[in-house]
Formats: C-alpha cells, structure tokens, sequence
C-alpha cells in the first residue's frame, strides 16, 4: 500500500495517492494497477510526434509503430484480470440478488405474462395474437399501457409459461433482452464490452433493473439502443444513398413496433434519428433529410397514440419559469444529493466523457441532453413522487454508452481517464455493498405507515413498487398446498382486496396461475370476488357465480374454501353456501386467509344468522319504519368513487366510517352533497344521478327458535344487505337493474337489517321487501336516531 501510495502521488499528487491506498483495501493490487496506471498506454501512443527533419520523417511511423508495440507489450500481463473482475462483479450481484429475491417480486413483473397465457388460451393460437396487435395498435386514451400487453413482454413469457410453468419468466426475458441488445449494441460502436459493463456495475439502478420483470429497462434500452447501432454503425458512411434511404425507413419501422411493444418511455426514442441528422458526419444531405422525416412521423404516431400517463405528464409541466427550476434543483437533489434515484457515479462520468470524446461526441452530447430534458418531466407531477429510480434508466443506459466510448478513446487526457475510472470504481463498490446489505439484511413481511418492503434496492418508488411478502408468501403456500394434492379449491379473493389497487397490486392470482400453468390452475382453482378487471379481465368470477360452482363441484367433494379476510368473513361465507355441509376449519399455513375443508356438500338453506351483538340491541326510541339517509356525490368529482368499496375492513365497519364523514363532511366537499336523514315508511328510493342510500331496520322474531324471513332486492348498480353485521348480499360494481332473492333465519329477539345502495349512473333506484315464510312482509321500526 505504501509502494502504491508512493506511486500515485507521484503521478498526481497527495489527494489521489490517499485515495489509491482505499481503494487497495476493496480491490486486489494487480487490479488496482491495471485500472490506474493502464491510461499511460494509449498515451504512450498519442504522444508519437514525427520528428521534422525529413530523415525523422522517415523514421516517425516506424518510431510510433515501435512505442504503440511497446505499450501494448504489457498489456495481457495487467488488463485480463480488469474485464474478468467487471464480468464476475456483475454476474455475482445480479446472481445475487435473483436468489435472494426469490418469488418476492412486484405485482406489476407479472402483468406482461400473465396477459399472454389468459390470451393464449382465449380460444385459438391466432385469436390470442389477434388480441395482442390489437393492444398494440390501440394504446391512445388507455389509463397506461403496462408494456406487458404486447408480443415481446406478454407473449413470450406467456409461451414459456405454457411449455414449463414458472413465476419468473418475464424477468428472465428481460434480462436476456437486456444482455443481447447490449452485446449487439457494443460490436456496433466497437467499443470494449467490459467497459460498458462497468458502466452498468455503477449504477445500482442499472444492476437491479436488469432483473425486474416490469420491462423498463428493456423497453429503453431495445428502442434507443436499436436506433443508435442503426444511425452509428461504421456501414452508414459507405452506403449508397437511395437504397439506404429505404433501408433506413425500413429499420425505423421495424424499431417503431418494437418501441410500442414496450413501456411508455422507449417510444421517444423518436429522439435519436433526429439529433443523428443534425450531427453524425459524413451522412449525405438526402439521408439526414430522411432521418429528419422519420423521426417527426414516429414522433407523430407517439403523440397520436398516447396514453392517459403520457397525456397527464404533459400536462403536469408548468408554465412558470420558477416551476420549472424548481423542478430541475429538486431532479438534481434526487439524483446527486439524495442518491434516491440512482448512484451519481455514472451520470457524471458520462459528463466527463462527453468532454473527451472525439467520436461523434456532438451526437452523443445532443442525445445525453434529450434524455436529461426527458427525465426531467418526471419531477412535475405528484409533487416529485415520480422521481423514482425506474423513470431514470435511460439516464443510466445512455451514460454507460458515453462512458465505454470516451474510455476507448485512444487518446484521451490522463486525468479525465483517471477520474471517469475512479468513478466507476466507485460506483462498483456501491453497488455491491448495497446488494451485500440487501442480500444480508432482515426484511419485514407487510409495508408500515413508515416502512416499505421492496424486491429489490433499487427497484423502489414513492406511490408504488413495495411488496408485501406475507401476502406473497401466502400465494407461494397455496401452489405447494394444490401441487401436492388433487382436491379443488375455491378462494374468495380478487381486485377489491386491500394491496390489490391499480396504483400497485400484489397480483395473488397471477402468482397462482403463473407458478401452477393454465391447465392446473383451470382444472383445480376458482376464484371469486367483485373485482375481476386490472387494465385487462382476470380468470375471477362474480359471486353471483358461487352456486353455480358448487354444483358442478358437489361430484369432486372434498375441496378447500380459502377466505380473505376481513374484506370477507368466513364465518359468513360457510353460513352463506356451505350451512348444510360437511365444514372443517384447516390450518394450510395461509396467513391472510381462513381455509375450510368441504365435504358432502349440498345446496345451502336459509341462511343462518347470529345473534346481534349488545350495542346493536339497546336503543333510546322506536319509530316504525326505517331508518333512511342519503346524500348525492358530484358527478365530474366521484363519479368512479365508490363509498362501498372496502378493502382492508368489512362493509358494515368500512360503511360506519362513511356515515360519520356524512355526519359531517368538510368544507367544500364534493362527496357529500345534500345530505338528508329521516324515516321512511317502505325501504324504497329512487335515484337518476349518483346517490348514496343508508336504510337501517329492526326487525323482530317473538319466538324461541329461528325465524325464515325472504329478502327481495331490487336495484341497479350497487347494493349489500347486511343482518345483524353479517353480510348475506353484497354486489359491488356498475350493472343495470336487477333482483336479488335470499332467505336468512332470524334468531329470537330483535335483528337489525341494514341496506347499502350506490347509484353510479345505471337508472333505477332500490326497493326492498322483508316477508316472513307465509308471503306476510315483516314490520321495522328505526331503532335509534
């Protein structure tokens, strides 16, 4: 270390030998020098000068020949450990972090082949590319296109999924992509891949990204990589004009579809033949023109085909000068202070390459500046909640490419080589120390008010990307429990669970159907509940379906009931459709859910109701009737909220905290708008705009054993029925009018009956009728005020 130390500060100065002597203590010394001391041997190069007299002329090349010979002399005795290193470095902590990962992925990796094995068995081969051209063609006015609903992201993984069953196939396909243009792209820019590959070791963005199968990174780095090898290949020079003109529309096209097979960011990558126009020497006059002409017709069909995100990011950018470097300081703090969004290394030795470069470095400056402009948008919506790692990869993509291109530079200064190394290195010891911390720290299982749990350290955002591993942990039990029996099973569960939102959804069944295969997951899993659509319809059926179920499984007796709760109660699902079968309770090991074992199942009778619980019972007065409030939401404001929707909570507990906000709404409140309480005579309301109606009853049953009473409901879009806090209907989601028939057995003394209602847009309104087993309609009285 002294010797190194001695050597450092000899070649420049006291600061740098200190930091040479940290370094020794991270890296091994023959790599320390190979990396360090190498930058003297394309200097040794450059610096061959022919001497002027014309005898030194003749001398000069061969002089210059002898010193590049000499340099490079040494260079198999130092540089192999430095590519080997990178490789290996790399290798071990994408390794690393994959196995430490495990099935602990993010819901939206599973969105992309999940949507190719439901289309692939929609009906024939060709239906299912049908349906995924048609997702491609059609993107403009969709909430957001995940990238998965394509051929690359969705059908691939999907046909793989098919041949071998497996959770993690789309991340393997992106990593794979990721790898293959990145070998594709280095060959083209004949730049060394090792260097490239230590640009990527940098970033701890990059490393994770690799392996993340929501397909970001491959999305950027396919389209912009594709354009770039295209209009920086040694070919463009040479190549006559006309032909390479239509080559050139050719190969734009054929980038465009994949860009648009992608995610959302990829398809800027309109950007590239256009700075390339304006920049790359010795293209003819008439191919920029036509590069020029490609890249506003991609740009064109970008902006006629965007989606809601793309139109809402726009949107979001201010006007006001002030904003704007607000927005700018507040990116910078992120990314170079914060460390939030990625390891500053890179990006800045990308500014130190730029500096350096000789080749095309007007081209490069000019796509650098675009991609800085680009991820800028992200600091203006959500109050900079989009300054997230994933919205920055093509930042880091871009500066390992300037990065391998200025270090291959043959004559480049000694300093900046130096420093863009040290930066790299730097990089490279950050990033493994936080895939060491990653891979040896503890984790918790559910995301806190405080705390979230990501797969991976730098796959993380501020609205989105956590996991919630007891929730995963849970699917992973589910697949071993039906892999290793024969029995069916039934789970109550879908998109109106808590942790199943648009924004991030864990994606319980996709993590069944994907580990299971269609065949299996057709064959011995059902799946219920109100929510069955996230961006495209999921393999979950309405409860309305239930019976009909039970029928067809009454033949294939025993089977499991697996309930999530408390979005669900179990006890209510048994007293619902299983009162006159054979119930276990059973322990499989599910955390959020209640298993049942089902034997000798038959048709269900009334449904019997507990007793209600003592604060139910008590009551100052009594008027006959019902209790009835009501309010309107405003149509533009809640026109898509629904107040009976409840995840993480029942929906008489969920519904008693919506009363209490209609109690009092805040100022200005849109979601409470005339709100009226009284008592009606018949449990009726009409409704021709989006209403809210709470109708509360106490019924009565004299006797000593339990009284049949028939429920009738009808009403259009929502409506719950709840007996003593025990759910017996609950119908959630926009429909037209519709009857709803139940019988419950009432306990003796007094059962109070609640009504939810929610109008969203359907005609119609709610009407309900209580009679007991003769036809005669059963008295109420509003208990309370």
């Amino acid at each position: 270390m002294p010797l190194a130390y001695a050597l450092a500060r000899q070649e420049w100065g006291r600061e740098w030998g200190l930091l040479v002597m940290a370094l020794l203590a991270v890296f091994p010394l023959d790599i320390m020098t190979s990396t360090l001391f190498a930058v003297d041997i394309p200097l040794a190069t450059s610096s061959c000068r022919p001497r002027r007299s014309s005898a030194a002329r003749r001398s000069g090349p061969v002089v210059c020949r002898s010193v590049a010979l000499t340099a490079h002399a040494p260079v198999p005795k130092y540089t192999p450990p430095m590519p080997a290193l990178v490789y290996a470095l790399v290798a071990g902590n994408i390794l690393a972090l994959w196995l430490r990962r495990g099935p602990f992925v993010g819901g939206w990796d599973l969105f992309g082949a999940t949507f190719g094995v439901l289309v692939l068995h929609e009906g024939a081969f060709t239906h299912g590319v049908r349906r995924i051209w048609e997702a491609v063609l059609n993107q403009r006015g969709r909430p957001v296109f995940t990238g998965g609903e394509s051929f690359l992201y969705g059908l691939l993984p999907g046909m793989l999924n098919d041949a071998a069953p497996w959770l993690l196939w789309s991340h393997l396909v992106c990593l794979a992509l990721f790898v293959g243009l990145s070998f594709w792209l280095l060959r083209r820019l004949r730049a060394p891949a090792w260097l490239y590959w230590a640009g990527v070791l940098a970033s701890p963005a990059l490393v994770s990204h690799t392996i993340v199968g929501l397909p970001d990174l491959p999305s950027n780095a396919l389209a912009w990589g594709l354009a770039i090898g295209w209009v920086l290949g040694a070919e463009q020079t040479g190549r006559r004009v006309f032909p390479g003109l239509l080559l050139d529309v050719v190969v734009f096209a054929a980038i465009t579809f994949v860009a648009f097979n992608g995610y959302e960011s990829g398809k800027t990558f309109f950007f590239v033949p256009i700075v390339a126009a304006l920049t790359v020497p010795r293209i003819p006059i008439v191919r920029r023109l036509g590069w020029l002409a490609c890249g506003i017709a991609i740009a064109r069909l970008v902006d006629a085909e965007r989606p809601g995100t793309t139109d809402a990011a726009l949107a979001a950018v201010p006007h006001d000068a002030a904003l704007l470097l607000h927005g700018v300081v507040a990116t910078l703090r992120a990314y170079v202070v914060d460390w939030y969004i990625d390891f500053p290394a890179l990006a800045i030795a990308a500014v130190i390459g730029l500096l350096v470069l000789r080749r095309n470095r007007l081209f490069w400056a000019g796509v650098f500046g675009v991609v800085l402009g680009l991820v800028t948008l992200n600091a203006f919506q959500y109050d900079g909640g989009f300054l997230v790692p994933h919205r920055f990869l093509l930042v880091g993509f871009i500066s390992a490419l300037i990065v391998a291109s200025a270090l291959a530079e043959p004559a480049a200064p000694r300093a900046a080589l130096a420093a863009m190394g040290l930066l790299l290195a730097s990089g490279a010891v950050y990033t493994t120390w936080t895939t060491v911390r990653f891979v040896t720290g503890p984790q918790s299982d559910a995301p806190h008010q405080n705390e979230k749990v990501y797969a991976l350290p730098y796959n993380r955002a501020k609205l989105d990307a956590h996991i919630w591993r007891d929730r995963i942990r849970d699917a992973t039990t589910a697949v071993d429990a039906i892999r290793r029996g024969s029995e069916p099973h039934l789970f109550f569960y879908g998109f109106s669970i808590l942790g199943e939102d648009s924004v991030n959804p864990q994606m319980f069944v996709s993590r069944v159907l994907l580990s299971l295969g269609w065949d299996r997951f057709a064959m011995r899993t059902v799946f219920f509940d109100h929510g069955s659509y996230m961006y495209f319809q999921f393999p979950i059926h309405p409860l309305a379906d239930v019976p009909a179920t039970l029928a067809r499984l009454e033949s294939r007796s025993p089977f499991f009931v697996h309930v999530r709760e408390p979005e669900y109660s179990g006890p209510a699902i048994v007293a619902r459709w299983f009162n006159r079968a054979h119930v276990e309770p059973v322990d499989l090991g599910l955390t959020g859910l209640r298993s049942y074992r089902v034997e000798d199942w038959a048709p269900p009778g009334p449904i019997p109701i507990g007793a209600p619980a003592p604060a139910r019972v008590v009551a100052a007065s009594e008027t006959p009737g019902f209790c009835l409030t009501t309010w309107r939401q405003d149509e533009g404001a809640y026109s898509h909220y629904s107040p009976l929707y409840h995840p993480g909570a029942s929906l008489p507990d969920h519904f008693r905290g919506i009363l209490s906000e209609a109690q009092h709404p805040p100022p200005g409140s849109k979601r409470y708008l005339a709100v009226t309480h009284g008592v009606t005579a018949a449990p009726d309301a009409a409704a021709s705009e989006p209403t809210v109606v709470y109708l509360r009853g106490r019924l009565q049953n004299p006797g000593d054993t339990p009284r049949v009473a028939a429920l009738q409901v009808d009403a259009d879009d929502e409506v719950a029925v709840a007996v003593n806090g025990q759910i017996v209907l609950e119908t959630l989601g926009w429909k037209p009018l519709a009857r709803y028939q139940e019988q419950v057995a009432l306990p003796p003394g007094p059962s109070e009956l609640e009504i939810f209602y929610h109008k969203f847009w359907h005609p119609g309104g709610v009407h309900v009728s209580v009679t007991d087993a003769e036809g005669a309609p059963l008295p109420a009285t509003c208990a309370g005020s």
